[in-house]
């Protein structure tokens, strides 16, 4: 399970690009000190060379959508990045996007793939599920993912002396204080950004971050504190050459505030967990088993129209990453049962909420439609 997180985890970031051929734009990077940021590129999927920065992370959460930070779209270069790079083993390719919607306070950003080929959603991008509002994550271990800078030089550590680091990478830690409010209107969000203890550095802001016993998502990586007081490893972006000020802090965006984000915006999410609430059977081979179930998808809470899944197209979600779990109406609201078993007999799967090794699906307490 770890391992599936992990991968869907790095399976969903890409790069944010700035192209620079423009001698202008070069020039401003230079003048920033930050020419060591500058590469050329082809990449497999362009038809030509061209001169780029990478000014930060996006994660794909799906329906061509991606979520980044604001201040990766709104950056020191003045210059709205318009391709998101996408690394995977032994390949890499850019996608052209375009800016959907932003806010300044929460700095968050989403933008929409353009022209994505299915088959490259399909091969190469894992969407983020959602985790749940309106639940406390205090204390709780969590993965973050980027693409940061690395230093080329330890002893004088500074933005001018770092160069992009062409590859994920992931830390782990933990959520060392969140505050959550519920609004007049009953929407939930936190009154101020989560403070997590996962040291972040240039390049990873825009990350995702997740749960790390369920991977669903819990917030956006966004900055550090910056105050003198607080420490001693991290970067000072208002800095003209990124001296080190003194910090021990990072912060993320909260799952509360991006929902409620996305919601306004009219933005899709995806959960990966469906609740199941009813259930049809047949008879195979004198084998009790599943024909169809009806289930309602969690949207974050709120839970999505009924529809159907053959008995086939059940363990097909399931080895691309979704989860079932039976669910029962109580007092107008559904309540989690089970979390089914895949019990393989003789080369047959069977679906069973308990582990008895009995050839045939059930389902307790379901009732059949």
């Amino acid at each position: 399970m770890e391992k599936d997180i992990m991968n869907r985890l790095v399976s969903s970031v890409g790069v944010m690009l700035v192209c620079i051929d423009e001698p202008k734009l070069e020039n401003e990077v230079k003048k920033m000190k930050l020419e060591n940021y500058i590469f050329e590129k082809q990449f497999p999927n362009e038809s030509s060379i061209h001169k780029y920065v990478y000014v930060g992370t996006g994660f794909y959460i799906g329906n061509n959508y991606c979520v980044t930070c604001r201040h990766v779209i709104k950056n020191k270069l003045g210059v709205k990045p318009e391709k998101i790079l996408f690394i995977r083993t032994n390949e890499q390719f850019t996608i052209n996007f375009e800016l959907v919607c932003e806010n300044e306070k929460l700095d968050l950003a989403v933008i929409k793939l353009i022209d994505c080929p299915d088959e490259i959603k399909k091969k190469y991008l894992r969407p983020l599920w959602f985790s749940k509002m309106g639940e406390s994550y205090d204390g709780i271990e969590i993965l973050s993912c980027g693409f940061p800078y690395y230093s080329t030089n330890f002893e004088k550590h500074s933005l001018a002396n770092s160069i992009p680091l062409f590859r994920p990478v992931m830390l782990h830690g933990i959520i060392s204080s969140s505050m959550l409010f519920r609004n007049s209107d009953g929407k939930y969000g936190f009154d101020m950004p989560t403070v997590v203890d996962v040291p972040y550095y240039p390049g990873m802001s825009g990350g995702p971050v997740v749960m790390k016993e369920s991977g669903k998502l819990i917030g956006v990586a966004t900055s550090y504190d910056l105050r003198p007081e607080r420490g001693e490893n991290s970067i000072d972006f208002n800095s003209p050459e990124g001296k080190i000020t003194k910090t021990t802090l990072s912060y993320m965006t909260n799952v509360g505030m991006l929902l409620t984000f996305l919601s306004e915006n009219k933005i899709p999410i995806l959960t990966g967990e469906y609740a199941i609430i009813g259930v049809r059977n047949r008879k195979e081979k004198n084998e009790v088993q599943i024909d169809q179930i009806q289930v309602r998808e969690n949207m974050g809470g709120i839970f999505g129209e009924p529809k159907f899944f053959l008995r086939e197209q059940i363990f097909s979600e399931i080895e691309k990453g979704s989860s079932f779990a039976t669910a029962f109406l109580k007092e107008g609201k559904l309540d989690k049962g089970k979390y089914p078993n895949i019990i393989i007999i003789d080369g047959i799967k069977f679906f069973r909420t308990d582990k008895e090794r009995i050839k045939e699906d059930y389902l307790e307490g379901i009732p059949e439609f």
